[in-house]
């Protein structure tokens, strides 16, 4: 009997995990993230804020923090550039929310050293919100937050 009970609850969170992410490509393409990235890694210091790896690639606007995520996950740890990309741009906004913005690039799938969720596909861009769905206000914010960082691209 709990068996059953344990599979029956599987099957709603399983759902629930697939809608946790929206392509974004069309508002946030796969040049503006690399260009982002490229940011961070150049004015940017190191970070942790997790307990899953350290020394993120970090950088800091007004009261929002934006890390960079290796795409090897803890096959880089301490998220070295020399020995991985970065796929995640994290954003821990002022209200205590994070949100991941994900890049799948091309050849990705292909690759055993990188883990990509769902069915996401090749050349795109998603906002990841583990929080639960992506809506159009949360999909706004964050974008307004990439806003903040590419106007500092265009001053350096």
């Amino acid at each position: 009997m709990k068996y059953i009970l344990l599979f029956t609850c599987l099957i709603p969170c399983l759902a629930f995990n697939k809608a946790h992410f929206i392509d974004i490509t069309d508002d946030f393409t796969i040049d503006r993230f690399e260009a982002v990235k490229n940011f961070i890694l150049k004015h940017g210091n190191t970070q942790t804020y997790r307990n899953f790896d350290n020394n993120n690639p970090h950088y800091k606007i007004d009261n929002t923090d934006i890390y960079l995520n290796a795409e090897t996950g803890q096959k880089n740890m301490n998220n070295n550039p020399d020995l991985s990309d970065f796929n995640e741009i994290t954003i821990h906004s002022s209200s205590g929310r994070y949100y991941t913005i994900r890049i799948v690039r091309v050849g990705d799938h292909r690759k055993r050293n990188i883990s990509i969720p769902g069915k996401m596909k090749e050349n795109r861009v998603y906002l990841i919100n583990d929080y639960g769905s992506v809506s159009a206000a949360i999909k706004k914010d964050v974008l307004n937050y990439l806003l903040k960082i590419e106007a500092k691209l265009s001053v350096h």
